[in-house]
């Protein structure tokens, strides 16, 4: 399993927005990807920083969410969100050595 993890700075005032179009428009097609395996969101308000995790079955599932799914660099929800953002975000993916989650919990 392969956990992307995206770091996102935010524009002071535009926090919540973000958060919201992150739950409400980019979640919700996670699950319509090959691969899919989960998501989480952290928000840091003193920092206006969002931190995204996504969780693929493979490189292939996350290569191709990040490359041509619904969020890749072109795509009208992606420059819908990069307009809330103040610096380019970072992206960095890890193997899942471990994960235990008890379900759905936000």
């Amino acid at each position: 399993m392969i956990a992307g993890v995206v770091t996102f700075h935010i524009k002071p005032g535009k926090l919540d927005e973000a958060v919201a179009i992150w739950k409400n428009k980019v979640l919700p097609q996670g699950p319509q990807q090959q691969g899919f395996r989960g998501a989480m969101l952290l928000v840091d308000a003193t920092q206006n920083v969002i931190v995204g995790y996504g969780l693929w079955q493979d490189q292939a599932a996350a290569d191709a969410w990040a490359s041509t799914g619904p969020w890749h660099p072109d795509s009208p929800l992606r420059e819908q969100f990069a307009a809330l953002e103040s610096a380019p975000p970072t992206r960095q993916e890890f193997d899942v050595a471990y994960l235990k989650v008890a379900g759905d919990v936000a």
